[in-house]
């Protein structure tokens, strides 16, 4: 059935320039049913750890209003039944969208775009001209002009597609303050390049951008959600250097090369910024991957850490260009320092090494300790 959506998806696109795909994730949900009752933000604090996952829409109550009617005008709407939070709270939710308009059927067919992607991405880009806009529009950019990174994905990016990356203001930081200023910039590219679809990577934003420049310039439009991350392989979240809540999985690429692109793609990191991204990196070589499917970080479900066979093969090549070249760096800045020392514990919790499975033997004696102690008391 998910085949077929997918195939019905790629026709409705086909069949009109100026179509408008969107998606009722579950932070848009939140995000609207706060703004409807007028409740406050109440969103992680957020700084550079391994220990911490979170996206979000990533925009300020005040764009509630335009976010909403996007929802209401797009061309197809995916409502996202099969998360939980939606299906429990989607009819909360005060919006009206004309019956006529394209949605997905129901529960089974929901979150499409993660079937759409590994089937139907890379025949659609074919003969086609696509801007890829985002947080990870700059790395992306840069895998792509690796050939290895070309091969490994050769699925996803066909030789007859002409697709040109954007990286955003602000690397996809402070959304709302930049949002019109992101879609002029879109504007001018899209002119500029002659493009005849966007697949958009923004958080909230892109679904406003995405319906609004659809109708306004008669272009399609792909409310792309994490699949830039997903076939940039990306631990991080956009533009901040914490771990994603989440990443799809498309194809894996190795530690070396997308550290390698993500150091030409952004310059100015600082090294808390690197080392917080090669942290999410590695962390991620550890998560459960399935083809098409979104697990959540383990940082949010600990039952998606994954350490196969595979995983851990990955991981620790991973680690040995981390412990050459990345880890160094953190020498006489105390800020960094404590970031590696956070991610070693990361690694002790996990049973990783001979430290880590010495951790995990204290532990198990202290638990033992502890649990005759209160048969004895």
């Amino acid at each position: 059935m998910r085949a077929e959506a997918a195939r019905e998806l790629t026709r409705l696109m086909a069949a009109d320039p100026a179509f408008c795909f969107l998606r009722l994730g579950d932070g848009e949900l939140a995000f609207l049913l706060r703004a409807q009752k007028d409740l406050a933000d109440d969103g992680p604090a957020l700084k550079a750890s391994c220990e911490i996952a979170h996206d979000g829409p990533g925009i300020h109550p005040r764009h509630a209003p335009r976010l909403l009617e996007a929802y209401e005008r797009c061309s197809y709407l995916d409502f996202y039944e099969r998360v939980p939070f939606n299906a429990e709270y989607l009819g909360e939710l005060e919006f009206h969208r004309p019956p006529g308009l394209y949605r997905n059927s129901g529960p089974e067919t929901s979150q499409i775009l993660f079937t759409w992607t590994l089937q139907e991405f890379g025949p659609f880009l074919r003969g086609r001209r696509s801007l890829f806009a985002g947080a990870e529009g700059a790395l992306l950019r840069e895998l792509w002009s690796e050939a290895a990174y070309r091969e490994l994905a050769h699925a996803f990016w066909p030789r007859e597609a002409t697709v040109f990356f954007h990286q955003v203001r602000a690397n996809g930081r402070h959304l709302s303050d930049h949002l019109d200023a992101i879609k002029a910039d879109l504007v001018a590219e899209i002119r500029r390049e002659r493009i005849d679809t966007l697949f958009l990577c923004l958080g909230g934003a892109a679904k406003i951008i995405g319906r609004e420049l659809s109708e306004e310039l008669g272009i399609r439009t792909v409310d792309f959600g994490s699949m830039m991350r997903a076939l940039a392989y990306c631990g991080s979240s956009g533009g901040g250097p914490w771990r994603a809540s989440h990443t799809p999985f498309c194809v894996r690429v190795p530690f070396e090369l997308h550290l390698r692109a993500l150091e030409r793609a952004q310059p100015a990191l600082t090294t808390v910024e690197l080392l917080a991204r090669a942290h999410a990196q590695l962390c991620l070589e550890l998560q459960r991957m399935e083809p098409g499917v979104s697990y959540a970080s383990d940082a949010i479900d600990p039952s998606s850490y994954d350490p196969s066979a595979e995983n851990l093969e990955r991981f620790r090549e991973g680690l040995l260009v981390y412990l050459e070249r990345y880890r160094p760096r953190a020498r006489g800045n105390p800020e960094a320092e404590a970031l590696v020392a956070e991610f070693a514990y990361w690694c002790d919790k996990k049973g990783l090494g001979g430290r880590g499975r010495l951790y995990q033997a204290m532990l198990q004696i202290w638990r033992r300790a502890r649990l005759l102690l209160s048969i004895n008391s």
